[in-house]
This record gives C-alpha cells, structure tokens and sequence, in this order.
C-alpha cells in the first residue's frame, strides 16, 4: 500500500519511546522507511521535509541529499574536494 509516511512515524515514535533500538540490524529497516519517505516527499514538492527525513535516513539518504541540494552553489568543505583536485583560489 505504500505507507512511507506512517511507516517512518511509527519508527521515530518506536525510537522515541523505547520501544524500538537502533542497532546493526535494525538499522536497515529504520534507514530505508526514512529513506522512502523522503522520497515520497520530495515527489511531492516538499524540499526541506524530504531533506529532513534523508537526513534522518543516515549514509542511505547522503545521495539524496546531495539531489535535493543540487545546483544550489553549496560551498565544498575540505573532505568533498576529491584528492587529486586543484583549488581554484
């Protein structure tokens, strides 16, 4: 049925309260209803939630993120300049 949106607030709250952990093999299933959700919002048009959920998501919403956020003339911290690459300044 493609419940993201209860699915990734039934987790948090499960987190929230106690009654879920997160650890190495929860982490998958806590990750992807983050991660669907985010994508389900970012469908809809709404940037800063999808970004909040990817967020949430951890290393599987990174490339998401860098989606949402594209085009925007992010300024690059010194660990996203690839080794190999010359400054331009």
């Amino acid at each position: 049925m493609r419940y993201f949106d209860r699915a990734a607030l039934f987790i948090e709250a499960c987190l929230k309260f106690g009654v879920m952990e997160a650890n190495d093999s929860s982490n998958k299933l806590i990750e992807a209803a983050f991660l669907d959700y985010a994508r389900l919002l970012r469908t809809l048009g709404l940037r800063e939630g999808a970004a909040l959920w990817a967020s949430r998501a951890g290393s599987a919403g990174e490339q998401l993120m860098e989606e949402l956020f594209q085009g925007e003339g992010a300024v690059l911290g010194e660990e996203d300049v690839e080794v190999g690459q010359e400054s331009t300044e």
